[in-house]
């Protein structure tokens, strides 16, 4: 169940930027999940995963503190996303896990690691990389197991060592993959097939590049929050934990996780509904008696959707509960 929780707000904390509809950001809470994380997997490594600006939180603040706890990769989707992190100061490995050609540039400006997904994107950042010999050696290659959107079909690898064997100056850093229900029970038999695809390949590849160490040393990794919990021994060398750096439980584990984000605002108003009246768009949400409405200054533009109006959300007043039926 989604929540908003309604607070005093400190209007001086605020600076330039005060809107009373917040999303607030508990760094504590987050390095407290990160250990936690860390204690359990098995893998050697975290790959902090903050994309989309850091699930819509505080990207840079976010990573600073990951940063500071000892993270040695970050993953975002898009080069303008390493690039804010660069710019803010951290100084960390950076993933980008599709970087556009046409942003190619920016990644030997700001020291970025792109992963290359496709025969054409490989052909594409070798002509970059032959003009542009300084920029970073490391490369991440994403290989399609069965989600079937990004990544390489295993079918290409001997084009791929034949394209990457005769250069000195790329080394694969990490070979991963992404799975498609690993959070869900009902999809483990697929789930399972795409572990073995992933094994199969990574195996196929180190072969291809035998005698090449830059090429064939790599790390793996497949796992994403929703899977290092119920595959432990599938942890690889490393792991990409996003969404549950914010306390989201785990997949059938009760880790001890703590909601690091709380979605905050005030109260707008408070008005008397009279017995068989309706309410907001459409007037659908109506009752044979007399009800007391608060309104806050949530919507569309703060991510909350009206899917969870008519009592399918929950709001916390004064951090007492109520049914959002009427935001």
């Amino acid at each position: 169940m989604s929540r908003i929780e309604i607070k005093n707000v400190n209007r001086n904390l605020m600076g330039d930027t005060f809107h009373v509809t917040s999303l607030t950001l508990d760094l504590e809470k987050v390095a407290h999940n990160l250990k936690i994380i860390r204690d359990r997997v098995r893998a050697e490594g975290v790959i902090a995963v903050v994309k989309g600006f850091g699930y819509g939180t505080n990207a840079p603040a976010l990573s600073k503190l990951l940063e500071r706890e000892g993270v040695k990769f970050f993953a975002v989707a898009y080069v303008d996303e390493g690039v804010r992190l660069r710019k803010s100061g951290v100084k960390t490995r950076i993933i980008v896990m599709n970087p556009a050609p046409i942003t190619f540039d920016d990644l030997n400006k700001y020291s970025l690691e792109p992963t290359i997904i496709s025969l054409e994107h490989l052909k594409k950042y070798l002509i970059w990389k032959s003009n542009n010999p300084e920029a970073l050696d490391q490369i991440h290659l994403n290989f399609d197991s069965g989600m079937h959107r990004l990544g390489f079909d295993p079918r290409d690898i001997s084009e791929i060592a034949r394209l990457l064997i005769p250069l000195e100056n790329l080394n694969i850093a990490t070979v991963y993959t992404h799975l498609a229900g690993a959070e869900s029970s009902d999809q483990d038999p697929y789930t399972i097939q795409q572990f073995n695809n992933f094994d199969l390949l990574c195996s196929t590849l180190r072969d291809s590049l035998k005698g090449h160490l830059h090429l064939s040393g790599f790390k793996t990794h497949a796992l994403n929050s929703s899977g290092v919990s119920r595959f432990p021994d599938k942890n690889y060398d490393l792991v990409r934990v996003g969404i549950a750096l914010f306390g989201t439980e785990l997949s059938n584990s009760d880790w001890g996780l703590i909601p690091a984000v709380t979605f905050g605002t005030v109260i707008s108003l408070v008005r008397t509904i009279p017995p068989g009246e309706g309410l907001s768009y459409g007037l659908t949400d109506s009752a044979p008696h007399e009800r007391t409405i608060a309104w806050i200054p949530v919507g569309y533009a703060d991510g909350y959707p009206r899917s969870l109006g008519g009592g399918v959300g929950e709001v916390l007043v004064t951090s007492s509960a109520c049914a959002s039926d009427s935001s």
